[in-house]
């Protein structure tokens, strides 16, 4: 950890083979402490292939923020699952979340990220099957957002 601009703070991690994430710390701030993420390839280079900025965390959230139309959800064949107001559900794995992402990445044209996020999973990714699934479900969430919109 190092003192970064105006009281910040900057933690940098390493994996064993090379990859590097740059977290951005103030901890003043009220939406968590970590406010930005700089992920970078085991190769080395200056610049961040993926940078996750506006991070919040704990923040109340508008009431209607998630709320989709249920008759798309019980038909759009995504798998969904029902939670009440206030219900604790599974914990947010932030492995699960960065493989996701890296892999939607790859999926819309990143390649050179591809050999990192093969080495994420447990198997190699059938890319095409992939690409099919989440232009599926981009096509339904998408969908949805526009009916929501609609008076």
């Amino acid at each position: 950890m190092r003192a970064a601009e105006e009281g910040n703070l900057l933690l940098e991690g390493k994996t064993a083979k090379g990859a590097r994430i740059i977290a951005h710390i103030d901890r003043a701030r009220d939406a968590g402490p970590y406010k930005r993420f700089e992920l970078f390839m085991p190769e080395g280079g200056k610049e961040p292939f993926c940078t996750l900025e506006e991070i919040t965390v704990n923040q109340p959230s508008k009431p209607s923020q998630f709320d989709f139309p249920k008759r798309f959800l019980q038909k759009s064949g995504l798998r969904v699952r029902h939670m009440e107001p206030g219900e604790a559900g599974a914990p947010l794995d932030l492995g699960k979340l960065v493989r996701s992402i890296l892999a939607r990445m790859a999926i819309h044209g990143a390649e050179e990220i591809k050999p990192l996020v093969e080495k994420m999973y447990s198997r190699k990714p059938d890319w095409g099957v992939l690409a099919i699934r989440d232009k599926r479900a981009s096509a339904i969430l998408i969908s949805m957002a526009e009916a929501k919109e609609q008076p």
